[in-house]
C-alpha cells in the first residue's frame, strides 16, 4: 500500500524506532516521542538500526493515527470502519488524546 509521504513520520531519515504495520508500511518516530503519547512497549534501543514495532493495523489507519497524533491537518473521515479502527488502536495503544478527537 502507497501512503502519501506528506502524512507525519514518513521521513526515512528521522526518528530512532520504526512502527511497521500489516502491509509493511512504516513509520519512522523518536523514542521519547512515541513514549510520551503512547503507552506502546517499547523495545531496547538498538544498535544496529532503528528498532522495528510491528503492529496489526493497516498503514492506513496509522497515517491518519498520526497526522492526529502530530496535530496537523487530518484528512476527511468519512470511512466508519475506518474510524471504529482509528479509536480501536487509539484505545490499545493509549494513545493520548484519540477518544477526544
Amino acid at each position: 500500500m502507497s501512503i502519501a509521504s506528506n502524512f507525519p513520520y514518513q521521513d526515512t531519515s528521522s526518528g530512532d524506532i520504526i512502527i511497521r504495520t500489516v502491509d509493511d508500511v512504516d513509520f519512522h518516530f523518536f523514542r521519547d516521542r512515541l513514549g510520551a503519547i503512547s503507552s506502546i512497549d517499547l523495545p531496547p534501543p538498538s544498535k544496529e538500526g532503528k528498532a522495528i514495532i510491528i503492529v496489526e493495523e493497516p498503514g492506513k489507519v496509522w497515517a491518519y493515527l498520526t497526522a492526529m497524533l502530530d496535530f496537523s491537518e487530518e484528512p476527511p473521515l468519512t470511512d466508519l470502519d475506518l474510524i471504529h479502527a482509528l479509536l480501536k488502536a487509539g484505545r490499545e495503544y493509549g494513545l493520548s488524546g484519540m477518544p477526544s478527537r
